[in-house]
């Protein structure tokens, strides 16, 4: 399609690979958002090259829907980068394909950001079961990436709360600044994009930490917003393509300590994950010799291993 030049009050952009089925129910939300909404609304769906269908099926039920067909898998920050500058908007919407939204949780996070300024903006998010997902983070430390790795499992309980990177979400309550937003619905005032640039496509599952320190350091804040709500039925992609998602969320991790912390963080950070990663494969070898799918994930931790070796690797080494 060719650019939409009209500007609006909220592009709405998702992003697909492959989820027809969790697009066709996000859209059917989102042709009530733009019936009910007391904004402006309009909804770009980039698919990334997807073979299942789910192009045609936006194409077929959606007319009214702008489509950005990119013919292959660009990653979610390119993709959505491509969303945001085909629809100019005072505001920028950008959904995971496994959301569910209402009209009115579009227009609070509206309402905040028009009440506080330029930022970014993110709903309370729930499970399929009403259960809270975990939806505000502190940024990436060494302490909290230690606290979270397979080494300290064993006593993961008894690490206190501050040297986790989740951070508690309420679910009533005036909207707070917190570090860092889950990324699987983030509303981004234009004036950030303009200042800050777009999501930085090298990243892949952290691009959401990366752009909320970006911002932050340029004196953008992230907002939380609880009355705002999304149910996001968690990780359906993730866990179909566990070795890509597992390995790009390390390398995104080693590019974020890259470039915002220092070189001493940096390189103890890599020793973190290597030594985790070799821990990892050697249980799995041990446990191949009886167990069949223990055998089957020691080649992928022996694949992702191998990749985070590379100093120079990326996510796309994954494919």
């Amino acid at each position: 399609m060719s650019e939409v030049q009209q500007p609006c009050d909220v592009s709405i952009v998702v992003v697909s690979f492959n989820t027809r089925d969790d697009l066709s129910e996000l859209l059917d939300d989102l042709s009530r958002v733009l019936e009910e909404s007391r904004n402006a609304v309009r909804v770009v769906v980039v698919d990334n090259g997807s073979t299942d269908g789910s192009a045609r099926s936006v194409r077929e039920r959606h007319a009214a829907f702008h489509l950005v067909e990119a013919g292959e898998n660009l990653g979610f920050p390119r993709a959505c980068n491509i969303g945001m500058e085909s629809s100019p908007a005072r505001f920028h919407l950008l959904l995971n394909p496994d959301t569910r939204i209402q009209p009115r949780d579009v227009d609070r996070l509206v309402e905040c950001a028009e009440e506080v300024g330029p930022g970014l903006f993110g709903p309370l998010i729930l499970l399929p079961d009403g259960r809270v997902q975990p939806s505000c983070f502190r940024e990436p430390t060494l302490a909290n990436i230690l606290a979270e790795t397979t080494l300290l499992r064993p006593v993961r309980p008894l690490i206190p709360s501050r040297f986790r990177r989740e951070l508690p979400a309420p679910q009533h309550g005036c909207p707070s600044c917190v570090p860092v937003l889950l990324g699987a619905a983030v509303l981004v005032s234009d004036e950030v994009i303009a200042k800050v640039g777009p999501l930085d496509e090298e990243y892949f599952w952290m691009e959401f930490s990366e752009f909320c320190a970006r911002a932050a350091r340029a004196g953008f804040p992230s907002w939380f917003v609880p009355d705002s709500r999304v149910i996001h039925k968690e990780g359906r992609a993730r866990r179909r393509f566990r070795l890509v998602s597992t390995g790009s969320y390390l390398l995104s991790e080693r590019r974020f300590f890259s470039v915002h912390r220092t070189p001493w963080q940096s390189s103890a950070m890599r020793a973190l994950r290597h030594t985790e990663l070799l821990l990892k494969w050697a249980l799995l070898a041990v446990a191949g010799l009886v167990s069949p799918t223990a055998r089957a994930r020691r080649g992928e931790a022996e694949r992702l291993l191998e990749v985070y070796s590379r100093p120079l690797a990326t996510w796309r080494d994954l494919l």
